[in-house]
């Protein structure tokens, strides 16, 4: 430690010192050293005394900072035991602010989404009272466009509103139970607070489903229900008797888009609407009921009044004109309905259907759309198939399957990738056509009761179905419904009444000139020749009249077998009993001809002009006759009679 210097005082000087000014030097320093060395003794000493004051009060202080120490803990222990109430009710008040908060939150969202309905409800009704003045058309689309989405953020805010009313009743119960439990609030707010939950409850209950079932958005869906029904009723076929009149060869115009751009994104966003809203089944009955009415609608502007008339009651009463012209037109319009009318409204359905339901709503109201359409026709199809008018009648039939064979590429185009398992199409076409050659077939069938003739009936039989099946074979007709089909339900049937007709026509003619015994020579007299060959030549001269009255066989292919069938059944008999007796008829009359007359005359009544041409039979029967004069056996009637069934095997191979 260092102690300050202090001069010392001139008083404190001894008299003797002062009085020695005149000693040598050294002692004079060493005086001073002495005086310096007190000096700093007495300044230390002052110095201790001083520190060691301050010692003695700090040493004081820090007694009474003891006591006070003591005192203050004392103080805060007994804070502390004050604060401790306190402390956990402010737990208890955090527990109690955080359930609220949680409470608080979806009631708050809640609130705002009713906001939300509010304003939308308000913009909702400006949007609809401003809508019927908005002029042209293209501005009344965009503000419907408006009014669509609208109607789509309204329906959003009640979803909102519906989805979050629950939770929210959820978590304010939670808070009364919890209140309820801890008394953390007096009697009054409790019960406040649980009458707000009922409320609230209550409005859950009734008022959200009035919102979107009673209330703006119920009336919005039935007006944007009016609105996609009026554009659909906008919606027209253009020029749809152009096809008609075009050449053939013509190169057909591109079928354009029913709608525009802007049509089209309404209706989809109009039924994309009405689908969320749970009208879905709503939107489809408006969409089919009012395009089949527009395309029934376009198809009527042809003047098909021949539909009209569609029983088989009524088709009779018809001119065969009138009919033959009303099957010509049924061809031309079924032909437009489907190259036109079915390709532009199966268009229409996917532009405007095409992303409700993954995609499958669309070729369902396409579906019944065309289904109705076709219906129609083939309502007048079967009517005339079912009537009973005469046989030309049905040839111009058969036209109208040929024309729905030509159509089985454009059924192909029309409805690939609509029905539901593949080629669909075709059994839908093959269908139809069955449906009506069955009926064509029945129709055929009650004509053949009508004719007294039976002779006349197979001959009307034969040349029908022997039409039909030459008509359709070979074709993509054929190939549709089946080549063994139409070989059995038409050249079979054919070739059947082909047998019949010879059975009756001429079976019993031959068994005229039949001898009963093995040797007619010998056991016959010449009455008894001579009545069977004038019973033969009145009974033949009788169907070689009618042969060339009404026994008609159209198909020249068909007339031609016909005949040498009918020679080599006929012609052999007649010449086994001509020359068997050829003795007694020449020896009474020379009115019975020859067997080349009989087969002359045979060949006259079928067709054949040609009298150089020389049959089969002519060959076998001069053989025959040389195989006679050698002493050769005749064939036997039962051999000839195996002939005429063999026209059922004549044309088994085409």
């Amino acid at each position: 430690m260092h102690f300050a210097r202090t001069p010392p005082p001139t008083s404190s000087l001894p008299a003797s010192f002062s009085s020695t000014t005149n000693m040598p030097s050294m002692e004079s320093k060493q005086v001073l050293e002495v005086h310096s060395t007190l000096i700093e003794l007495e300044s230390a000493c002052s110095n201790l005394r001083t520190l060691l004051q301050k010692s003695t009060d700090l040493e004081t202080n820090l007694t009474n900072m003891d006591t006070r120490f003591d005192v203050l803990e004392e103080t805060l222990t007994n804070t502390s035991r004050t604060i401790a109430p306190l402390q956990s009710l402010a737990i208890a008040n955090k527990a109690l602010d955080t359930r609220i908060n949680r409470a608080v939150s979806p009631a708050f969202n809640l609130l705002e989404s009713f906001k939300l309905a509010e304003s939308l409800q308000e913009k909702l009704l400006k949007i609809s009272s401003k809508l019927p003045m908005k002029k042209p058309i293209s501005k009344r689309l965009k503000y419907l466009i408006k009014y669509v989405e609208c109607v789509d953020q309204l329906n959003d805010a009640i979803d909102s509103i519906s989805r979050d009313c629950e939770p929210a009743t959820q978590k304010l119960q939670e808070v009364v139970e919890f209140l309820s439990r801890t008394k953390a609030t007096d009697h009054y707010r409790t019960r406040r607070l649980k009458e707000t939950l009922v409320t609230l409850k209550a409005l859950y209950e009734t008022e959200v489903d009035a919102m979107r079932y009673e209330g703006l958005l119920d009336e919005a869906l039935l007006s944007l229900q009016d609105e996609y029904e009026s554009i659909l009723q906008q919606l027209k076929h253009k020029n749809i008797g152009d096809q008609l009149q075009a050449d053939e060869g013509t190169e057909v115009e591109e079928i354009s888009d029913l709608g525009s751009e802007l049509e089209i994104d309404v209706l989809k966003r109009i039924a994309e609407t009405l689908a969320r809203n749970d009208c879905l089944d709503i939107c489809i009955d408006i969409f089919v009921k009012v395009r089949y009415t527009r395309a029934a609608k376009a198809l009527m502007r042809l003047n098909p009044e021949y539909l009209r008339n569609y029983t088989p009651e009524e088709i009779d009463e018809m001119e065969w004109e009138s009919l033959e012209t009303a099957i010509t037109l049924w061809i031309q319009h079924f032909e437009l309905a489907v190259k036109t009318v079915f390709v532009s409204e199966k268009k229409l359905c996917n532009q405007v259907l095409a992303d409700l339901m993954d995609g499958t709503i669309w070729a369902e109201c396409f579906i019944k759309i065309a289904d109705k359409i076709m219906a129609v026709f083939f309502r007048f199809g079967e009517g005339v198939t079912r009537s009973s008018r005469e046989p030309q009648k049905l040839f111009k039939l058969l036209d109208m399957f040929v024309s729905l064979e030509k159509l089985k590429s454009d059924f192909t185009n029309v409805f690939e990738g609509i029905l539901s398992k593949p080629e669909s199409h075709e059994s839908l076409l093959k269908d139809a056509i069955l449906n009506v050659m069955e009926a064509l077939e029945r129709n055929i069938d009650s004509k053949k009761l009508r004719y007294k003739d039976k002779v006349l009936l197979q001959i009307f039989s034969m040349n029908t179905y022997w039409y039909i099946y030459m008509r359709i074979r070979n074709t993509e007709l054929a190939k549709l419904i089946g080549e063994q089909v139409l070989k059995k339900n038409f050249k079979t049937v054919a070739e059947e009444s082909a047998y019949l007709y010879q059975r009756q026509a001429w079976r019993p003619i031959v068994r005229l000139i039949e001898d009963e015994s093995e040797h007619p020579n010998n056991e016959t007299t010449g009455a008894v020749v001579r009545g069977k060959m004038e019973a033969f030549m009145k009974a033949f001269n009788e169907y070689l009249q009618r042969h060339r009255s009404s026994y008609n066989i159209p198909d020249a292919d068909l007339r031609e077998q016909i005949r040498e069938s009918t020679v080599n059944f006929v012609v052999p008999a007649y010449d086994r009993f001509y020359n068997a007796h050829l003795s007694v008829l020449q020896a009474r009359s020379s009115s019975f001809l020859p067997p080349d007359s009989i087969e002359e005359l045979l060949g006259q009544i079928f067709g054949l002009t040609n009298p150089n041409v020389t049959s089969k039979y002519t060959t076998r029967h001069r053989s025959f006759k040389d195989r006679t004069a050698a002493g050769e056996n005749a064939p036997s009637a039962q051999g000839s009679t195996n002939v005429i069934k063999t026209f059922r095997r004549m044309n088994s191979d085409d």
